[in-house]
Parts: structure tokens; C-alpha cells; sequence
């Protein structure tokens, strides 16, 4: 039932996200594997400071 039309759709590929930054997975299945690493960002309240933050 949770991959039915409609509010709650879990079918991510077919929600038609268009403003997101490609390749982004799971969206586009013919991407290589996303880097999975650990990173450190900057606590909530200091400014953000690298180009993807």
C-alpha cells in the first residue's frame, strides 16, 4: 500500500523531482555509487563555509 498514488507516494523515481542537482540517487539508476564516506559540518549555529554547504 505504501507505493500507491498519493500523499504519502514512497515510489521516489516516479514524484518527478526536476530542481535537484543530478546525478543525485536514487533518482537517476544509472549513476556510479554515491560516495557513502563520513563528513564533519559546521554546528548549527557558525556559518557555513564549503561549496556544497
Amino acid at each position: 500500500m505504501a507505493l500507491t498514488p498519493g500523499g504519502v507516494d514512497q515510489d521516489l523515481p516516479r514524484l518527478g523531482h526536476h530542481r535537484i542537482r543530478r546525478p543525485m540517487f536514487p533518482f537517476d539508476p544509472g549513476m556510479p555509487d554515491p560516495d557513502l564516506t563520513a563528513r564533519l559540518v559546521a554546528p548549527a549555529n557558525r556559518p557555513l563555509t564549503g561549496p556544497e554547504e
